[in-house]
């Protein structure tokens, strides 16, 4: 039986719930953290925290000296981007093993994801990167374990509150291919338990164990379990043909990435079957398994008993603090944007001077007092000229009362009475009848295409804000990842 343990990822999702379990035990266990854990205190007593970090091995090498084992949650998740994605995960792993190798520890117990084995990982870094580790895994020499949860659930699983926020919609749209998928949920207290009996065993023997839960059942069904326990019953779910959307996403992403509310990649887990193949692990688990709608009306009521015990309250609107220097740098990036929108030209210091003082008069100083959606069209709007014109062609018509339409009245009035960005408001060039017709004509065009393009990235974005101020006002908060 082992009693050193080295953990890496202990903050994430699913090392909160290790640790948890690690605290019913006599083992010890050894945290690499990046910042100092007040949670750990409860496993103090025979455990201790290494604060560092996985790609620099010298500040954890000595800790790492007579460990039975490492357990390896940390990666890189979410919406990191491809390059973050092989720091991490792919990089951040090679390190540990050679630290491992040179520390003499000999076991790996190395968490994954189902992910690493979906026949289509087209667009998804995160799976390419996770499949690439497990290659370095097996390839280090040591005696080794590989566990790959599916969709992991639990009150503060990112996965399962983008479910709840996705189930709550009044119209849930639901991406399929030529098939439907299935998806095996499990709860990440089984996943935490699978890790303590493959520790307890010390079967390090090279397998590949996938954990899911009692039984796979089609997204779409999982998705009525999720409606059914939110309100009672099953909602309306509309099909959309995955194969183009993805397409569409894969080709905006080098342009607009940081700007999606969902990528080409995110949308992997409705291209392949999210199951777990028979192994000995998840046969010891399976007996102690809840059923899965156990599952999800037992984490249903704990975030509306949660809610109704006042534990959620709705968010204070913050003091106005004076600008800061970060504040007033961005109010002034943003002026040349928009003003290179409007008139075409750059703002002399004076415009931008003025328009920051008017930004702080007017409240409209700081992103943290505007709303989810405002802070989007900002986004948008300040990556350049033809993305401010996008913005405002969609806001011009569905969110004309926004942040982005008051602070272009405001800069507006402050253009039009100083040289010489006055003249873009006050020249008046004369044209033939059919010079004129022309150029309606091409600015309605412009109009047209520009409104078009501002929904395919703002429509999604109001989409997901209304999501999340939702979850919020209900007591369902979203969780951190791993």
């Amino acid at each position: 039986m082992l009693r050193q343990i080295f953990v890496t990822g202990a903050s994430g999702f699913i090392g909160q719930n290790f640790l948890q379990r690690c605290a019913g035990t006599e083992d010890s266990v050894t945290v690499l953290t990046r910042r100092p854990l007040p949670e750990f205190s409860s496993i103090a007593g025979r455990s201790r925290q290494v604060v560092g970090d996985l790609l620099e091995s010298d500040g954890y090498q000595t800790a790492l000296a007579g460990c039975d084992a490492v357990v390896h949650l940390a990666a890189a998740t979410g919406r990191a981007s491809a390059k973050d994605y092989r720091r991490v995960n792919v990089e951040g792993t090679r390190v540990l093993l050679q630290a491992c190798k040179a520390a003499g520890v000999r076991r790996f117990l190395h968490v994954s994801t189902i992910a690493a084995g979906y026949p289509d990982q087209r667009y998804y870094s995160y799976a390419q990167t996770k499949a690439q580790a497990e290659t370095l895994v097996r390839e280090s020499g040591l005696d080794f374990a590989i566990v790959r949860p599916t969709l992991v659930l639990g009150a503060a699983s990112p996965i399962w509150n983008t479910l709840v926020k996705i189930a709550g919609l009044p119209v849930v749209p639901l991406f399929e291919g030529a098939r439907p998928v299935r998806v095996q949920p499990v709860h990440a207290d089984d996943v935490a338990r699978g890790i303590e009996l493959l520790l307890k065993s010390g079967r390090f023997e090279g397998d590949v164990l996938e954990l899911g839960g009692p039984q796979p059942l089609t997204f779409r069904a999982f998705l009525e379990l999720v409606q059914t326990a939110l309100r009672g019953a099953p909602g309306r779910i509309v099909r959309l043909p995955l194969r183009p959307i993805r397409a569409l996403l894969a080709a905006m992403e080098p342009a607009l990435g940081p700007l999606m509310p969902v990528t080409a990649g995110q949308l992997a887990v409705f291209a392949n079957d999210s199951v777990a193949s028979d192994n000995w692990l998840l046969d010891l688990l399976r007996p102690g398994m809840p059923s899965t709608e156990a599952t999800i009306g037992g984490l249903v009521e704990m975030a509306k008993s949660g809610a109704d015990s006042g534990k959620c309250t709705p968010p204070q609107k913050r003091p106005r603090r004076p600008m800061s220097d970060s504040a007033e740098r961005v109010l002034k990036a943003e002026c040349r944007s928009l003003t290179a929108y409007l008139t075409g030209a750059a703002p002399s210091p004076y415009i931008e001077e003025q328009y920051v003082r008017a930004a702080a008069t007017h409240g409209l100083a700081s992103d943290e007092e505007f709303s989810c959606f405002d802070r989007a069209t900002l986004k948008l709007a300040r990556s350049g000229r033809m993305f401010g014109r996008w913005a405002d062609a969609y806001c011009a018509l569905f969110h004309r009362a926004g942040a982005l339409r008051r602070k272009l009245v405001v800069l507006a009035a402050i253009l039009e009475h100083v040289a010489p960005t006055s003249e873009a408001f006050d020249r008046v060039e004369p044209r033939a009848l059919a010079s004129m017709v022309l150029s309606l004509a091409a600015y309605g065009l412009i109009s047209a295409v520009s409104l078009l393009l501002g929904a395919v990235v703002l429509a999604p974005a109001s989409v997901l804000c209304w999501m999340a101020t939702r979850s919020e006002t209900s007591g369902l908060s979203t969780g951190q990842t791993q």
